[in-house]
């Protein structure tokens, strides 16, 4: 099964390209994660940077979006590549179907955008 679930911290503003009738916002999570170093008898904390790619037909959900906000993102791992003047390119990322923003604080509630309405 090809399921990816992350929580982490928006690097910055998503980026929206339109294509065609639905746009494709492009974002960056950093996940950090913690462990004791043995060598130096501490812990020590390690960052990945996950890119994401989400389909959508209404980009403006994600306006609110800022660096800095805690998501958790759901879909699955994809890749791609292609060849530009004979160099050939690889990248990897998630093709999100939900993000959530989580919210602190009692009082706010998390904002789920999900992109059921595309057919892929």
């Amino acid at each position: 099964m090809n399921l990816a679930v992350l929580s982490g911290n928006l690097g910055k503003k998503p980026m929206i390209q339109k294509v065609n009738d639905v746009s494709k916002v492009m974002f960056s999570v950093a996940c950090n994660e913690s462990y004791f170093d043995k060598t130096k008898n501490e812990y020590a904390q390690k960052t990945e940077w996950v890119n994401v790619e989400f389909w959508t037909k209404d980009p403006s959900k994600f306006e609110g979006y800022d660096k800095g906000d805690t998501l958790e993102v759901q879909g699955k791992n994809a890749s791609s590549s292609w060849e530009k003047e004979g160099e050939k390119f690889f990248k990897q990322f998630i093709k999100a179907k939900t993000v959530k923003r989580l919210r602190k604080g009692s009082a706010s509630k998390d904002e789920v955008i999900t992109n059921d309405d595309l057919p892929f």
